[in-house]
């Protein structure tokens, strides 16, 4: 109930726009339209803009807030602040304009969580995974993203129904299944098969999986679930469109750096296991083996590629399959380096983007998306413990699609992490379809590391990968000291 002094130049402003509110209300219609044409002309000729009814220029009965002055003179008219915006999945979104369309989408992802109540993990007792699962969850939503993409496009979304949803055979279903935890190759994607793969690793059921060794679980199960489509669309058992399209192939890079030589070799193989063999040779090596044929071709003569070059194109063979690029990374010591804040932002507008495993210590997440200013990251938690599906018991093997176990994979309030917070160690993970797209992708990478240059590079791309295997004994011999003997002084013995 205090009484306030006001300014004098606030009392002068209100006396003056009361008295030219008063003077606008007494004007006719014919004038006020006048002062409305007047007010929002533009033209740099005012002296064809008249109105009878003189106003103060900062007033107008249809925007009644008071600009601000400066020295009692100059108008200054408060420009609209710039609205804020969110990178989802290679997509923006406008805060509040786009926040239905943003809902929709993220109330759309797979949603994975620990579950209590499966078959029970032989020979461990395991039947439920709550307090150590959470990066193979996590895992799982990155996987089911990827998947969604691979076959059915980033605009896809579930059916609005859950009669739909359930319709056998249909995508939906298919994945739901997929990731089931049952052991069994219907069931690729389950926890089960998850564990199953990583004691390759050295890993067993109750221990944490760190983002490295769950990138190469994906990759296990991948190549497995491949090779089962394959021999089910030989065989004849299945016939439909998602197994004779086929899955995708994964490489992990390592040492945060990208070789591109190291992808097309995977790429271009018939099979994902069989890097080594002679069709997945190096373009470069498959240059100096038809050098070497020219050469026994003339006689045993050097062959010079500087006398005779070779004028065909060399044409790089299509990709059989699409890509699922995976990049484990450590961005920071003890804790995240807020510089990468920028670069992890950048990360989520890439349309080849289908997210990151990592999360807090000890707390892993799958995060989808982040703000544009870098301080926030949102994702999927799937710390929350849920009932495991069961088996339909009038189809042999089948997974009963219930409305409770439909709802459970689908987040209705998604994660909101401080991005400066969460742990170093993470995975980014890019689905390329083909070489083009691995092409953008780098471009992308390159315009961004160009265009800011305080933001650091998340990790590196280079043409070739170096050879470690190459004889190095000539250089040796020409790096050598001298003529001086070795003596029992230089010798180690290793104990």
């Amino acid at each position: 109930n205090q009484e306030v002094s006001m300014p004098s130049e606030v009392m002068e402003l209100q006396e003056s726009s009361s008295s030219a509110k008063k003077a606008f209300d007494n004007a006719t219609d014919d004038q006020q339209q006048q002062y409305d044409q007047d007010a929002y002309c533009h033209d740099d000729d005012s002296s064809s803009a008249s109105s009878s009814v003189e106003l103060p220029p900062f007033f107008h009965p249809n925007h009644p807030e008071p600009f601000h002055l400066a020295n009692n003179d100059e108008v200054i008219v408060e420009e609209e602040e710039e609205r804020s915006y969110s990178f989802i999945l290679g997509k923006r979104y406008a805060r509040e304009r786009d926040d239905h369309e943003r809902v929709a989408v993220e109330q759309s992802l797979f949603w994975f969580t620990y579950r209590a109540g499966f078959t029970e993990i032989q020979p461990y007792g395991y039947t439920s995974d709550a307090g150590w699962g959470c990066m193979l969850r996590a895992s799982q939503m990155l996987l089911a993203q990827a998947l969604r993409v691979h076959f059915k496009g980033r605009e896809w979304g579930p059916a609005p129904t859950y009669t739909e949803r359930r319709h056998r055979g249909s995508f939906y279903g298919r994945v739901l299944t997929w990731f089931a935890d049952f052991p069994g190759v219907e069931c690729c994607y389950s926890l089960h098969n998850m564990i199953a793969a990583g004691l390759t690793l050295e890993k067993f059921p109750g221990e944490w999986y760190g983002p490295g060794s769950a990138a190469y679980v994906i990759r296990e199960l991948c190549g497995i679930h491949q090779t089962y489509m394959e021999r089910s669309v030989a065989k004849g058992l299945v016939c439909d469109e998602i197994s004779q399209r086929g899955l995708f192939r994964v490489v992990v890079a390592q040492e945060g750096c990208v070789y591109l030589d190291a992808i097309e070799n995977k790429m271009c193989c018939s099979d994902s296991k069989t890097e080594s063999s002679s069709s997945c040779e190096d373009n470069g090596n498959n240059g100096s083996l038809k050098a070497n044929s020219k050469s026994s071709e003339s006689g045993g003569a050097i062959f010079d590629p500087l006398l005779n070059p070779d004028t065909t194109i060399a044409v790089k063979p299509p990709w059989k399959v699409p890509l699922l690029l995976i990049v484990p990374l450590r961005l920071g010591l003890n804790k995240f380096n807020a510089s990468y804040c920028q670069s992890i932002t950048h990360f989520f507008s890439l349309s080849q983007s289908v997210g990151l495993i990592g999360g807090n210590p000890n707390k892993a997440l799958w995060f989808y998306g982040a703000s544009s200013d870098g301080k926030y990251i949102y994702g999927l938690d799937p710390h929350t413990v849920q009932q495991s599906p069961v088996r339909d018991s009038r189809l042999y093997g089948a997974i009963f699609l219930s409305d409770a176990y439909m709802q459970s994979v689908h987040c209705a309030r998604p994660a909101e992490v401080i991005m400066s917070r969460i742990d170093p160690s993470l995975a980014l993970a890019f689905y390329c379809k083909d070489r083009d797209d691995l092409q953008n992708l780098c471009n992308e990478m390159t315009k961004f590391r160009h265009n800011d240059n305080s933001s650091p590079e998340l990790f590196s791309i280079v043409e070739r990968a170096p050879d470690y295997t190459a004889d190095l004994s000539a250089f040796a011999e020409m790096m050598g000291t001298g003529d001086d003997e070795p003596t029992d002084e230089d010798e180690y013995v290793f104990l």
